[in-house]
């Protein structure tokens, strides 16, 4: 291989200046286009006609004061966790009745019973009836699961983060993710998942296939919408990554029943699932199923939505096309294990892995808005495929609407609650599509200029 050839192949002939630019340009317009959204969200909520007005709720979204996620007081409370902790109580105490109290309206436990098996340690703080210990404790699990999903992101950006002050402004912006902040203010499972998901990629990257699988298997133990990543795996024949997947849902599984019985599984199986495959049409509910439920003007409180044709129909219509996209054939290398892409890990695999995980989880008829934190560690690996192609400038400007899409919180327009107009309160959604995209098309140009070198 000749000198060029070398430098090409390790990247060092893209102008570093042009992607740095890209950039700031990217950092500009999220700054902007969160500071424009979150003052019109309060400019809403100020002109709202209200007797009595709550701080801060009343004044600012949700978007605003969910910055104070990481230095607020321990919840000692949590609507989002507080069924969960019920399940994981009556576990302990030998009541495998979980989904007693399980409702169509409001907040339920509708995790499977291998989620109590993973979270039962929390059981153990719980004295009598007062659950604020555990939730202390749940508090600061959350936010540090939160904070290492930053710290992955953070390390995904070889040659970005050189210097002191890059990697504080880099931090801050992912610190400004709302799915990541408002994760960590529900306090609910969903911080664990996330890291879970990020640390997934991460193994699966630097080519650590069987603990990568575990910990997909712990994460599909929690959320079993993820499974469909299964067949994407097979489809790739990474036998160490499903194998172990399975393996850790078996033992997760069996432990279940030995300690709660089958009870609870037939549960799950024959009354919850079938009911929640409804999906919602509340606000918050960015998937496929959430905007079709919306735009038919479905409810948009926080219950199970009502029986459809044309929802049940086109929700499983888009759960197949994203379970296609999920395994189709994206470009890899040859040499790509030999050579390494960045600082030694597969870009080519980072990128591959998050695509199908994005489709996996548009797959399922509730998507929560935090379901995404996990996406800034996809922004993130975006970015890295920066420093061996030159983006160009409407590269930079669809990845901030991609981050402002994604990374904000757009307060719902009720107006806007049927029809096409309904579309506007589905930004989420629509910005994981483009993200999946813009990430889809940097992976082809990438194999494209990597394969003239091959040749």
């Amino acid at each position: 291989m000749t000198e060029t050839t070398s430098r090409q192949l390790s990247g060092s002939n893209v102008p570093m200046s042009d992607n740095k630019t890209g950039m700031v340009l990217f950092i500009i317009l999220v700054i902007c286009g969160m500071g424009l959204i979150e003052a019109v969200n309060s400019a809403r909520l100020i002109n709202e006609h209200k007797v009595v007005r709550v701080f801060p709720h009343d004044y600012v979204s949700k978007g605003v004061w969910s910055f104070f996620a990481f230095i607020r007081p321990l919840d000692v409370d949590s609507t989002d966790f507080s069924p969960t902790l019920t399940a994981i109580h009556r576990a302990l105490n030998g009541d495998n009745n979980l989904y007693a109290d399980f409702k169509l309206k409001g907040i339920s436990f509708i995790y499977p019973p291998t989620a109590v098996i993973e979270l039962g340690a929390l059981g153990y703080l719980i004295r009598g009836d007062d659950f604020s210990a555990a939730f202390k404790a749940w508090d600061i699990v959350s936010r540090i699961c939160i904070l290492l999903t930053i710290c992955v992101a953070a390390f995904i950006l070889p040659g970005i983060i050189n210097n002191r002050r890059q990697w504080i402004l880099t931090v801050l912006i992912f610190c400004a993710f709302f799915p990541l902040r408002w994760s960590a203010m529900c306090v609910n499972t969903q911080s664990l998942i996330t890291l879970l998901l990020a640390m997934m990629i991460l193994f699966y990257t630097l080519g650590f296939d069987f603990v990568a699988g575990v910990i997909f298997g712990l994460a599909a133990g929690l959320k079993p919408n993820l499974a469909p990543l299964l067949v994407f795996s097979l489809v790739r024949r990474r036998w160490r990554f499903a194998g172990a997947a399975v393996l850790t849902a078996l033992i997760l599984i069996s432990a279940s029943v030995v300690f709660l019985g089958v009870k609870p599984w037939e549960e799950y199986f024959g009354r919850l699932l079938p009911v929640l495959a409804s999906g919602y049409g509340y606000w918050p509910n960015h998937s496929l199923n959430g905007l079709v439920h919306r735009w038919l003007g479905h409810p948009t409180s926080i219950t199970v939505g009502p029986e459809s044709m044309a929802v049940d129909l086109i929700t499983r219509i888009g759960a197949v096309i994203f379970l296609v996209l999920s395994v189709w054939p994206r470009p890899v290398l040859a040499y790509q294990k030999k050579t390494g892409i960045g600082k030694g890990w597969d870009l080519f695999r980072a990128m591959d892995i998050s695509i199908a995980l994005i489709f996996v989880m548009l797959m399922s008829p509730v998507v929560w808005d935090h379901y995404y934190a996990w996406c800034v560690v996809l922004f993130a690996i975006f970015f890295a495929a920066g420093l061996e192609i030159k983006f160009s400038l409407w590269n930079s400007i669809l990845a901030g609407l991609s981050y402002i899409l994604l990374g904000t919180y757009v307060l719902s327009v009720k107006s806007a609650s049927s029809g096409l107009p309904s579309i506007v309160n589905s930004t989420h959604f629509f910005g994981a599509l483009l993200l999946s995209v813009l990430v889809w098309h940097a992976q082809v140009r990438l194999w494209r200029g990597k394969q003239v070198i091959s040749i």
